[in-house]
């Protein structure tokens, strides 16, 4: 497609979620569609549609096509042609807990939104996620609260629920055995103290003598990533 091409088509989508912002019932399957090819969009064209999306008012609107709009953005955002906008985008995306914080209360839409956090560190992600972590039980929402320490390689973190080892269920422990591999010392000492242990608390209860166990199989797997 050529560039006047491309500019026409940004156009076009500018002016169709701007009409949709004037409807008392937007029309979510065109929310959904905008959200999915935010990234087709040049940076600065994507900032901008990004940013309207995810306005408070604008995302309240247009929650129905939370899960979408969400991955759209992580898509923007781990994409290697968008650095520039970077920046910007995650002081937006940073500001949707403070304005939108009721639409983070369904636990989906709320993993969506981690999901968005782990591409970058900041002190208000850091303070989000270790709220989340404290006051949520879903074991789903916290494995998705570790992932983010993971990535960020944020010690405070891994810190926090590797001296909770014992009070974690097997799928964050199996989770923090894997991110111990980026904190050095720690990490090891971790792995160290807890591994003897592993063969009975991970196991499965479908083991046969003499085979290989689930245990010993993603201890292989953590060691070769």
């Amino acid at each position: 497609m050529r560039k006047s091409d491309l500019i026409s088509v940004s156009l076009d989508v500018q002016k169709l979620l701007g009409s949709e912002l004037q409807k008392s019932l937007p029309d979510n399957f065109l929310i959904t569609q905008i959200g999915r090819t935010l990234k087709f969009h040049s940076p600065i064209v994507a900032l901008q549609l990004a940013s309207t999306l995810l306005e408070p008012n604008n995302l309240h609107a247009f929650r129905a096509s939370w899960a979408t709009i969400m991955r759209g953005v992580a898509n923007l955002r781990a994409s290697a042609g968008y650095e520039e906008i970077y920046s910007n985008l995650d002081v937006v995306i940073d500001r949707v807990a403070i304005h939108s914080a009721h639409l983070l209360q369904a636990e989906a839409s709320l993993l969506h939104y981690l999901r968005v956090l782990r591409f970058a560190p900041s002190p208000a992600r850091a303070a989000f996620v270790q709220a989340t972590y404290k006051k949520n039980s879903s074991h789903t929402v916290k494995r998705a609260c570790i992932d983010c320490w993971r990535l960020w390689k944020d010690r405070s973190g891994f810190s926090s629920v590797s001296s909770r080892w014992s009070e974690i269920n097997s799928e964050c422990q199996r989770l923090t055995w894997l991110a111990a591999e980026s904190f050095g010392d720690q990490g090891d000492g971790l792995r160290r103290q807890m591994g003897p242990s592993l063969e009975q608390s991970w196991r499965l209860g479908i083991e046969r003598q003499g085979r290989p166990t689930f245990a010993g199989l993603y201890r292989s797997w953590c060691d070769d990533n």
